[in-house]
């Protein structure tokens, strides 16, 4: 839909998310347990950008009371080296959070104008990108 900025954001978090799946599985197979990486539940189809936010805000707080939860786990098995792994994904949680919430409030204060501008700007980068070639 042109709205670049929110796609970079989008991406770049889930790279950073793919990271921490890597990192978890290393550990997991340290630990020698079984690591399946098969998708489970069900992809959830948002169109809306608004709604994407909101959903992106209520993974990130899943998450990080889940990590959270885990860290405690390891830190009473004695196994600092998980807690602290999960101790990372939580301040990595945290800022997706505040990224996702400061977005989701500049929609709120900006209305439709603030996509608009998104739009317009990649419109320009477009236009821009192919005059120069």
């Amino acid at each position: 839909m042109g709205f670049m900025p929110l796609a970079d954001i989008f991406m770049r978090i889930s790279i950073v998310e793919m990271k921490h799946i890597d990192k978890l599985a290393e550990r997991i197979l340290f630990l020698k347990g079984d690591v399946d990486l098969a998708p489970s539940g069900v992809v959830e189809r948002i169109r809306d950008v608004e709604g994407m936010l909101k959903h992106s805000c209520g993974l990130e707080e899943s998450s990080i009371a889940d990590y959270n939860k885990w860290a405690n786990e390891a830190c009473a098995l004695a196994d600092n080296a998980t807690k602290t792994l999960f101790e990372t994904f939580i301040s990595a949680e945290e800022e997706h959070l505040d990224i996702f919430d400061t977005e989701l409030d500049n929609m709120r204060k900006f209305g439709d104008g603030y996509l608009s501008l998104q739009a317009l700007s990649h419109s320009k980068e477009a236009a821009k990108g192919h005059v120069e070639k």
